[in-house]
């Protein structure tokens, strides 16, 4: 039976699941490939004497202009796996049930089948491993480009770009998901469940996003030694030379007024934050509140989908 509806679900939803596919092989392409290029690059002596500013060469800009350009498409291909996935999700997710309801074609299919939770829970299993295992693939390229553009901080002891981390892709394309499937059985028509299931995934995306921000702003901070590149500095204390004395910026003000920012600058600085070694902490955390969220939605789709009636 498994078998059979593997090949039902992907048959009716052919068309998404290719350029789904497709888009995702070509972004993970992109990336790789430039990031390969970007390496390549980099161990030219020219753009080496050009990036140190020893040589101002012709040659050097020409050089330098192309890797600008690489890392540009780079980018794009790091960040275009984002929105691919979350509209594969959207409508993958709607016409799960959406489109049989609007059809009239949930009468017999629930009819059918044993249980109406048992014919959606394979459909949401055959779809889910597809946006799963292309998200996969997508959030190490995306990684991948991201640490070739930000070389300067291990890609897992950063807080640089964190919501473009690639391993946000997978947990966007299955809230996504979730959200259109309960739209989908909510509204059983394609065009304002799709509205709504982006409305509930950015609800879910965007709040937990800025919760994450508001814990990484509220956490407690500490000095960053300056050899920790991904650190989240939040706040510059400057010692005073005279004293020794530490000066926030506040205390810089209010001791030398709008003069002590030229002061300041020869003075030794200290940087208070986050360290980068937290970063993935926090990235989990984001995440768990993801799959709470995600698992919330789709037991809201399963419970509409028992309840509603099949038109």
């Amino acid at each position: 039976m498994m078998r059979a509806t593997i090949r039902l679900t992907l048959k009716q939803h052919r068309l998404v699941v290719t350029l789904f596919v497709a888009g995702m092989l070509l972004s993970a392409l992109a990336s790789f490939l430039a990031t390969w290029l970007i390496g390549w690059i980099y161990t030219q002596p020219d753009v080496i004497a050009c990036a140190s500013g020893q040589v101002l060469t012709e040659a050097c800009e020409r050089t330098w202009t192309i890797l600008m350009a690489v890392i540009s498409v780079g980018q794009v291909g790091g960040i275009a796996p984002a929105w691919i996935a979350l509209a594969a999700g959207l409508l993958l997710g709607v016409p799960l049930v959406g489109d049989e309801i609007e059809k009239g074609t949930a009468v017999l299919a629930w009819t059918l089948a044993p249980t109406r939770r048992g014919w959606l829970l394979r459909r949401v299993v055959v779809l889910g491993f597809v946006l799963l295992a292309c998200s996969l693939l997508t959030a190490v390229s995306s990684d991948t480009i991201l640490q070739a553009t930000n070389a300067q901080a291990p890609i897992g002891r950063t807080f640089i770009d964190v919501p473009g981390h690639g391993w946000m892709i997978p947990f966007w394309a299955m809230a996504a998901f979730a959200a259109g499937t309960l739209a989908g059985a909510l509204l059983g028509r394609l065009l304002p469940a799709l509205i709504a299931g982006g409305a509930f995934a950015g609800i879910l995306i965007l709040g937990t996003l800025a919760w994450g921000t508001a814990e990484l702003y509220n956490s407690p901070t500490v000095e960053i030694a300056a050899a920790d590149t991904g650190a989240h500095v939040s706040d510059w204390r400057y010692i005073e030379p005279a004293t020794g004395r530490m000066l926030s910026n506040q205390d810089l003000y209010d001791t030398y007024g709008d003069a002590g920012w030229e002061l300041s600058q020869d003075w030794q600085q200290v940087q208070y934050g986050v360290p980068g070694e937290l970063a993935p902490l926090f990235v989990a955390r984001e995440l768990c509140v993801l799959t709470v969220g995600i698992t919330i939605l789709l037991g809201a789709g399963f419970v509409v989908v028992e309840r509603r009636r099949p038109y």
